[in-house]
Formats: C-alpha cells, sequence, structure tokens
C-alpha cells in the first residue's frame, strides 16, 4: 500500500538554505551571512505554528505549509522566476494619485533598478538592501537582526535566513525627507508558487523625519504566492516617522508581515495598517519604548469577505516612564471570513506615568462572519492610567431605520453606516493622497460586502 506523505515547506527551505550557503563562496565568511547562518540553525529547531501555539490558536497555517513555494533567487539556487523584473509594469496601478514619491520596486523579493526612481540628497540614503550589504557594511553589521528577535519566531527565523534584499533608509540627523518613500511589493507567479522573502532595515536619526509607504500587491494570480515581510526600525531622540501598510494581495495571496519599532527618548511614531485583501495575512506589529516621553499610535483597518483570514497582533512594550501609546483597530467582517485582533500592552515596573490606551471595535455584516478579539494588559507599575476595550456586533438597526424613516434606501443607508465606522480610523491618518486612495477601494470593498 502507498502511503502519501505531505510535503513539508520547512523541510524544503532547510535544503534550499543548504544549497545557499554553499554556492556563496567568498561571501560565506561575511559576519552578515553569519547572521543568516544562526537564524538557519534557529530555524531547524522551531516548527510552523499550529493552533495549539496560544498566539496561533484562532489561524490557521496548513495550507500555506503543505504547498511548495519557489524563491526568486537569481544569485543563489535558480534562475529569476519573475518575468517582471526588468520588463515594463504599469505602475500607475499601484500609486495613488496626486502621491509623489521616491518610488522602490521589489519583484519576488528582488529590487527592480528598472521600475525604481529614488533622488538623492545629502544625508539621506535610501536604496536596496542588497546593494547596502556591500556599501554600508558598518551600518549593515551593526544594526540587521539586532531590533526584530526570532528564536521563537518561525517566520522571523526563516525571513533572516534568507534575508537578501528589500529597503535600506537611513536618514541622518535633523534630515528631513521632502517625499515620502514608496516600497512596492510586487508577487509575479507565472512561473510557479512564489515566495518573497523582503527585509526592510531603517534608521531615522536624532531631530530626522521620514514618511514611509509600503504597498503588497500581486501582478497576476497564476499561482500561489507566500509573502515574508519583515522591518526593523530605530527611530532616534526626538524623531518622526510616519508609516503606511497597504496590504491588497489577492485571493491566492498569504502574508506574514513583522515590523518592530524601537523608539528612542521623545521620539513619535504613527503607523496605518490597511488590510483589505489577500486569503490570509498575519500581521506581528511590535513597539519598544525605550526612552522617555515617547508617542507611539497604531492605527489598523481591516475589510474581509469570503473565505478570508486577517490577523492582526500587536505588542507596545513600555519600558521606562512618560509615554504615551494609542491602539485603534476597526474591522468590517463578510461572508464566511474570520478575523483575530490580539493587543497586548505590556508597562514594565520601571515604566510609572504610562499612559496606554487600546480599542478593537468591530462589525459582522454576515451570518458566518467571525471574529476573535483579546485585548491584553499586563501591568507591573502603580502610577499609570490604562484602558483596552473591544466591542464586536452587527449593524445598528435603529440607526439604519432612522435613516430610512428619512428616504435613505437601506442598501445606502448600509453602506452610509459602514463608512461611517471606517472613517474614525481614516481621521486619525496624516497623508491625504493616501486617505483619498484607501477610501476609495474601501467603498469598492464595501460594495462586495
Amino acid at each position: 500500500m502507498n502511503v502519501e506523505t505531505a510535503f513539508d515547506l520547512k523541510d524544503k527551505l532547510l535544503e534550499d538554505f543548504k544549497k545557499f550557503d554553499e554556492q556563496l563562496n567568498g561571501q560565506s565568511t561575511s559576519v552578515f551571512h553569519g547572521k543568516r547562518k544562526s537564524a538557519s540553525e534557529e530555524f531547524k529547531l522551531l516548527s510552523f505554528p499550529t493552533k495549539k501555539h496560544e498566539e496561533w490558536k484562532y489561524t490557521n497555517i496548513k495550507a500555506i505549509t503543505e504547498k511548495n513555494f519557489d524563491q526568486n533567487t537569481s544569485d543563489l539556487l535558480l534562475d529569476s522566476l519573475s518575468n517582471s523584473l526588468n520588463e515594463k509594469i504599469d505602475l500607475a496601478a499601484y500609486l495613488p494619485e496626486g502621491l509623489d514619491a521616491d518610488v522602490l520596486v521589489f519583484i519576488n523579493g528582488e529590487w527592480s533598478s528598472s521600475h525604481s526612481n529614488v533622488s538623492h540628497a545629502d544625508g539621506i540614503t535610501v536604496k536596496s538592501l542588497a546593494v547596502a550589504i556591500a556599501e554600508d557594511t558598518d551600518l549593515i553589521n551593526e544594526h540587521f537582526g539586532k531590533y526584530a528577535k526570532y528564536n521563537d519566531n518561525t517566520f522571523a527565523a526563516m525571513n533572516s535566513s534568507f534575508a537578501k534584499d528589500g529597503l535600506f533608509l537611513h536618514v541622518a540627523k535633523s534630515q528631513a525627507i521632502a517625499k515620502p518613500i514608496l516600497c512596492l511589493y510586487l508577487n509575479d507567479t507565472s512561473k510557479g508558487n512564489q515566495l518573497s522573502i523582503n527585509r526592510n532595515l531603517i534608521l531615522v536619526d536624532e531631530n530626522a523625519q521620514v514618511q514611509i509607504i509600503e504597498g503588497h500587491y500581486n501582478l497576476n494570480d497564476d499561482n500561489f504566492s507566500l509573502t515574508n515581510n519583515l522591518t526593523e526600525v530605530l527611530v532616534g531622540k526626538n524623531a518622526k516617522i510616519d508609516h503606511y501598510k497597504l496590504q491588497l494581495e489577492n485571493d491566492k495571496a498569504y502574508q506574514y508581515n513583522f515590523c518592530q519599532f524601537v523608539q528612542q527618548q521623545s521620539s513619535t511614531v504613527h503607523t496605518n495598517t490597511v488590510t483589505l485583501s489577500g486569503e490570509l495575512v498575519r500581521n506581528d506589529l511590535h513597539f519598544l519604548l525605550e526612552g522617555e516621553h515617547c508617542d507611539s499610535f497604531l492605527n489598523g483597518i481591516y475589510l474581509s469577505d469570503g473565505t478570508q483570514l486577517f490577523d492582526n497582533h500587536s505588542l507596545v512594550d513600555h519600558a521606562v516612564p512618560n509615554c504615551m501609546s494609542d491602539e485603534f483597530y476597526k474591522g468590517i467582517m463578510g461572508g464566511s471570513s474570520k478575523g483575530v485582533f490580539n493587543g497586548k500592552i505590556l508597562v514594565r515596573e520601571d515604566a510609572q506615568k504610562t499612559n496606554a490606551f487600546q480599542s478593537n471595535k468591530n462589525v459582522l455584516v454576515s451570518d458566518n462572519a467571525s471574529i476573535n478579539t483579546k485585548p491584553q494588559l499586563e501591568i507591573f507599575a502603580d502610577d499609570v492610567r490604562c484602558t483596552h476595550g473591544a466591542t464586536t456586533g452587527q449593524m445598528d438597526d435603529e440607526a439604519l431605520f432612522y435613516m430610512q424613516a428619512r428616504g435613505i434606501g437601506k442598501e445606502t443607508a448600509r453602506k452610509i453606516l459602514l463608512r461611517s465606522f471606517i472613517g474614525e480610523v481614516m481621521e486619525r491618518m496624516n497623508s491625504k493622497p493616501i486617505v483619498d486612495y484607501v477610501n476609495e477601494l474601501i467603498e469598492a470593498k464595501i460594495e462586495t460586502l
């Protein structure tokens, strides 16, 4: 009797890394590759999470781990798996109207110089990580892998093992970038199931300012894609970052996205996560407030339908006194989709005078949709002001009736209420071109719910 053995993605990736390591020649002894090898050893010891893992109890990733994904590793194992690296792409389809930005395009995890357009100014370094590894070696060696820990995170260990390309951004002291930095992460699955590893390192020095936008899309839907995106951000004293994450992949796309912010004294970060498509999207958003008088704003919007699963996990670690964090996430769930929100605020013993707020609100617009929400507070200080809460419900029948009584059709009234529900989060976003763009996408999404 023949027994069919399920494909194991981890075994395949470990074999890929072995071949990768053997082909590096002179690079194999570099400090950077030493960090990759260390991550690979950790990856060997870990297993992909199952629903038995507390942090993944509502998210089944079996559909990912039993598929075979190949990487775009033109200098590693295979010829390029993308026909699009140098072919013309109509980027207008992925650019918010009216947004004047420096654009970096990554296709299947590899920087496409022919599609990127970056201006250069004194004190500001914007380039591909692959280029930075060779040109900015000291900075890379000092900061790569320092902030995002992978010892208990299989996807982070996997990303660190194969880290090759992504955004490298360094904004020097007191510099402000005039244009936003727009990173487009595009998946081309025309040659098979595609694994895209994107690794980003962002260093914003004292008194510097920058706006960063990342957009995730698929160029086609021929096969499945898996995106593993990991970003480390060091925010210097008095620095300011305005960050946007737009997750707009197709229904054959899986994405794991881990972003670690480390904030130094009196810095301010606004981060905005918008998840409107993709079959399974998991976001791990972590903040470490290690300098006093930091402000952290975490805004999130997710609209799902069909069989989509959107999972948002966050951790805000208040390690020092006199800091403020404010997290506000809203979701609308339709079809038979599933949502997860797990937000944790950690206030350490020394973090007196902490102000921390967290709110998650959800609307279910179908009988088969569901959301599991778990706001958490762990407080070890006694002079703090912290609140958290979560609500889940259906459409407000009284509000619908009120609008219908004034001559507004039921379906129109329903859409108005849903747009208004999401609008509270949109008002917290600072970029008008992004707000206008997201509003158009939300309008189209609500039509399907």
